[in-house]
């Protein structure tokens, strides 16, 4: 959490800093990050995956591999978002950007319904691929109802409806 205090203050996670930047620290997150998850993943596999292993092994350098690969991830998009093909997906991702908290609910809806009793129930029962096309659906009913809402609205309906608790009905 400090960490990312420290770069939302200083612009990096508002894509403020030079592209130079932001490419030496994906390359370094990269190298350092799977790296360390490829070493102690390797080790881990050699004790047998030992179930103390896990926590002996895994866990020392589980921060550091999640960290420099987040911190690389977070790198790309800034380099990425300034390309002048990609500014369409820029558009797109800002709309459902606006409706944030109703795509993490209507995710999550979705989810429950694809894997729960009350749809299918394909709960542990898809491969990773086939997750991937499960994932896939979800962010097109997401994207497409949040065009759809936004071309008519001004804010999504679960931040209209938190709006008008926060602020009350003159809000609006």
């Amino acid at each position: 959490m400090l960490i990312g205090m420290a770069l939302a203050k200083h612009g990096f996670l508002m894509g403020r800093a030079p592209d130079q930047i932001y490419r030496r620290v994906a390359w370094i997150g990269l190298l350092v990050g799977v790296s360390a998850a490829l070493w102690s993943g390797l080790r881990w596999m050699l004790e047998g995956f030992a179930f103390l292993g896990f926590f002996l092994i895994l866990s020392p350098t589980a921060d550091l591999d999640r960290l420099c690969v987040g911190l690389a991830y977070i790198s790309v998009l800034p380099v990425l978002f300034r390309t002048e093909r990609l500014r369409w997906l820029t558009g797109v991702l800002s709309i459902c950007g606006r409706m944030a908290l109703t795509n993490y609910i209507l995710a999550s809806a979705l989810a429950m319904l694809v894997f729960s009793g009350f749809g299918p129930g394909l709960f542990a029962r898809l491969s990773r691929v086939e997750l991937l096309a499960v994932v896939a659906a979800i962010w097109t009913v997401q994207i497409g109802f949040s065009q759809w809402w936004m071309a008519r609205r001004r804010f999504g309906p679960l931040e209209w409806a938190w709006r008008i608790l926060t602020y009350g009905p003159r809000s609006r």
